[in-house]
């Protein structure tokens, strides 16, 4: 995953294609919809974690479009994307690491946003891909106070792509109400063959 992304970002650099999520309408379109987890109309003293940062548009996407200043941290699997997130937001702490793997100690976050993660399985299977999606979800509701929000690849497609993860937004729907929270929404509206949960404490 860190080769397939890394490569994305050498051939196009600091650009929605760069983190291979196509045209710049849909990058807009996709931080509009992690933004939606919160609530407060200021970020002034909140803290927000992003996972899979890449080179920290969703800082500068909060930056425009929110009150405040959070304080905010990215980490992310490719070193050069976490190079330009530094050069670009130096304030701010990035971090070039595996969520799954990283020791956060016993700090938590007021939000944690995960944007794109679950949309390449590569040469996994669909069921290695659900329970590494559960284990993602596991440590997101740990490491957050208020909320969390990922998206993932919706079965109701006109096609699918073999290196592609698609889920069933009923079956997640059910993990998580029965599992994590019974505070969960799930927005399947916006046109992008993909749903967001948002889930809150």
């Amino acid at each position: 995953m860190k080769g397939h992304y890394s490569k994305k970002f050498e051939q196009y650099g600091a650009s929605p294609e760069g983190v291979d999520w196509g045209k710049k309408h849909r990058e807009v379109e996709l931080m509009l919809k992690m933004s939606g987890i919160i609530l407060e109309p200021s970020l002034e003293g909140m803290s927000i974690l992003d996972v899979g940062c890449g080179y920290g548009a969703f800082y500068g996407y909060l930056k425009k479009h929110f009150k405040g200043v959070p304080r905010y941290t990215g980490i992310d699997l490719c070193d050069n994307m976490v190079r330009e997130a530094k050069a670009e937001h130096r304030k701010n702490n990035f971090i070039a690491g595996d969520f799954m793997a990283y020791d956060f100690g016993k700090k938590k976050f007021d939000y944690v946003i995960c944007n794109g993660i679950f949309t390449q399985k590569l040469t996994a299977n669909n069921s290695e891909m659900f329970e590494y999606l559960k284990s993602f979800i596991k440590k997101m509701d740990k490491l957050s106070k208020k909320g969390f929000v990922f998206n993932v690849m919706s079965t109701h497609v006109n096609f699918k792509v073999r290196n592609l993860y698609y889920l069933d937004p009923a079956k997640i729907l059910s993990y998580l109400l029965s599992n994590v929270s019974k505070n969960v929404k799930l927005d399947h509206s916006y046109g992008f063959y993909e749903y967001t949960c948002y889930v809150r404490k």
